[in-house]
């Protein structure tokens, strides 16, 4: 909202959200229904696809950067590494992100566009509906060579329950290469909401609510 300076301090004034991180609502196991996983990926992925638009890439999409308000509604925050496409500036060899979270071109620090924000929201993707990340080392650096160069694991593999046809859209959002991604983070979210379809869990797309908020 504000952008100001302090006493030699510089500072950002911005929306305050009353919310649940939602890596506190899985956790809490208060996403156990495909549909409720649907509902919310469709809001973060409206809401990165508008910021995609305006040339901008958040770079760290992962659960404790949403936060679920008391009427389902989620919020995208931490835009604290997000790039602007226009500029060329950038620092060559280091990569910016959370490990478990990064597209194969922001590891290797190659240009990136809003198909990095996709991948990291298919990895978000695949934790909510199976408990379990695509790809998993027990170093960083071997994580991020796995991201790089191994093959995800297979989301009906790791849950049965999961149709496989969730499994393909999955496997899409997350190629190595950004032109084999989806156009835009709402075609992979409308492809999985339709392949999630077959799942008898599965009905029409429905917001979390997360538990009732205790004042700070």
């Amino acid at each position: 909202y504000h952008l100001g300076e302090h006493e030699e301090l510089l500072y950002i004034a911005m929306e305050y959200v009353e919310g649940v991180p939602l890596d506190h609502l899985l956790k809490a196991g208060s996403l156990r229904q495909p549909r409720q996983a649907v509902g919310l990926l469709e809001q973060v992925a409206d809401a990165l696809d508008y910021a995609h638009s305006m040339g901008v890439v958040h770079r760290d999409v992962k659960p404790a950067n949403i936060l679920v308000r008391a009427d389902g509604k989620a919020k995208i925050t931490d835009f604290g590494i997000a790039r602007i496409c226009s500029q060329h500036v950038t620092l060559t060899g280091f990569a910016l992100g959370t490990p478990e979270f990064m597209s194969p071109e922001q590891i290797m620090a190659s240009p990136i566009d809003g198909r990095a924000d996709q991948f990291s929201l298919a990895v978000m993707a695949f934790f909510m509906l199976s408990g379990r990340k695509p790809f998993a080392a027990p170093t960083a650096n071997a994580l991020m060579m796995q991201i790089v160069q191994a093959e995800p694991l297979r989301l009906n593999e790791v849950d049965p329950r999961l149709p496989s046809a969730a499994a393909r859209v999955i496997d899409k959002a997350l190629a190595k290469s950004p032109a084999d991604r989806f156009a835009t983070c709402q075609e992979f979210v409308a492809a999985l909401g339709t392949a999630l379809g077959a799942c008898p869990a599965h009905s029409r797309a429905q917001p979390v609510l997360p538990p009732k908020l205790k004042p700070v």
